[in-house]
């Protein structure tokens, strides 16, 4: 191989790992979002869940405070 086709192939080389590093660098971006996305979603639900809990004891107690004044008027 001469000089020329030597230089050629190393540009070539150099060019496609410029291009798989910057491939991975977008993709270590993304990932960094999405777990972002993820840590935020599971706050989420784990506050819906506490909301919920909350309302499933609100209503026992109303349903207990109805059953007592209904025992009262009857």
């Amino acid at each position: 191989m001469t000089f020329q086709e030597w230089f050629s192939f190393g540009l070539t080389l150099i060019g496609q790992l410029v291009i798989v590093v910057a491939i991975i660098a977008t993709l270590r971006e993304r990932v960094k979002r999405l777990e972002f996305d993820v840590k935020n979603l599971w706050e989420k639900q784990n506050e819906a869940k506490e909301k919920h809990e909350m309302i499933v004891r609100i209503d026992a107690k109303l349903d207990m405070l109805i059953s007592q004044f209904a025992q009262k008027q009857g």
